[in-house]
C-alpha cells in the first residue's frame, strides 16, 4: 500500500481561501457603506450665486442692517462685528443672510449689498459619506469672506447727512421678512446710534416721541414696517442725543418694536 503524502499546510491554515474571503468582505463593506451614504446624506441643488438650496424655503433667516451714516468707534464696531458672526455662527444651514447699510439717502428703497445662504460648515460631516475639507473650502472662500469683507466695509463707511434708520428696517423687512412669512425663525440684528433723522421723521428737531413718529411717518409709505414676528436686537453705538435723553430713545424704539410687530424677547442694548 503506497503511503499517504503528509499535508504541507501550516500550522494555522484551516482550508480556507483568504483571498476569496477577503474579497467577499470588501464586497460586503462596500454595499454597506453605500447603504449608509443613501441613509444619510442629504441631496440637493445648490444656487451657484448665492448657495441657497433650489426648491427649498430657508431654514431660517437673518437680516442685518449696519448703519454707515456716521462712524463706528473702535470698540463697538468690535463689538458689532463679534455679534453678527455669532448670529451667523449659531443659525443652521440653508439660513438666508442678507445685509444692508443705513446710507445718507432715503428716497429709493435700500437693496441688500449681500444675499446668501449659509452652507455646510463642515463640522458635522463625516469622511465616510463626504468631504469635509471641500465643505469647509467652499464655507470659508464662498461664504465667510465675502460676508467679513461686507460687513467690514460698512463699519468703515464716511459719514452722511441723513441717518434713516426705519427706511432700511422696512427695506429689509420687504426684501426678506415680507417673502419669507412662513420661516419661523426670522431674526433681525441693527447697529446704530437710532437717531432717526431722514424727511419722515427727525430726532434732531424734536426728542423721540413715537406718538409723534406715528403722526408723520405713517403719511409716508415709507414709515409703514412689519416685522412679521422677527426676533430683533438693537445694537446701540454711544452718541449724544441731539434733542432729549437716552430714556427718550430707549421708550421711542420700544414703542416701534411693539407697535411693528417684532417678536417677544427683541432687546436693546449698548454696545
Amino acid at each position: 500500500m503506497a503511503k499517504k503524502k503528509k499535508s504541507k499546510k501550516g500550522k494555522f491554515d484551516d482550508g480556507l481561501n483568504w483571498p476569496a474571503v477577503a474579497s467577499i468582505f470588501l464586497v460586503v463593506m462596500a454595499v454597506a457603506t453605500l447603504i449608509g451614504i443613501s441613509a444619510t446624506s442629504e441631496s440637493f441643488d445648490i444656487d451657484e450665486n448665492t448657495l441657497c438650496r433650489i426648491g427649498e424655503q430657508p431654514s431660517a433667516v437673518l437680516g442685518v442692517i449696519v448703519d454707515s451714516t456716521d462712524s463706528i468707534p473702535a470698540g463697538p464696531s468690535k463689538r458689532t462685528y463679534h455679534e453678527i458672526m455669532k448670529a451667523v455662527g449659531s443659525s443652521p444651514s440653508n439660513t438666508l443672510i442678507e445685509v444692508f447699510k443705513i446710507e445718507g439717502s432715503a428716497n429709493r428703497l435700500a437693496q441688500p449689498i449681500i444675499s446668501i445662504c449659509k452652507p455646510d460648515d463642515g463640522s458635522d460631516v463625516s469622511a465616510l459619506n463626504a468631504n469635509p475639507d471641500f465643505i469647509r473650502k467652499v464655507y470659508s472662500e464662498r461664504f465667510k469672506e465675502p460676508l467679513d469683507a461686507v460687513l467690514n466695509d460698512l463699519i468703515d463707511e464716511a459719514p452722511a447727512n441723513q441717518s434713516p434708520i426705519i427706511e432700511a428696517i422696512q427695506a429689509t423687512s420687504l426684501s426678506l421678512f415680507m417673502p419669507n412669512q412662513s420661516v419661523t425663525d426670522k431674526r433681525l440684528i441693527v447697529a446704530s446710534d437710532f437717531l432717526q433723522h431722514s424727511s419722515i421723521y427727525s430726532m434732531y428737531r424734536g426728542k423721540p416721541d413715537h406718538a409723534a413718529f406715528q403722526t408723520s411717518a405713517f403719511a409716508s409709505p415709507l414709515g409703514r414696517v412689519d416685522l412679521y414676528g422677527a426676533k430683533v436686537n438693537l445694537l446701540v453705538v454711544p452718541r449724544k442725543m441731539p434733542v432729549g435723553n437716552e430714556s427718550d430713545l430707549i421708550a421711542f424704539w420700544n414703542a416701534f418694536l411693539a407697535n411693528h410687530r417684532a417678536a417677544p424677547g427683541s432687546s436693546m442694548e449698548a454696545l
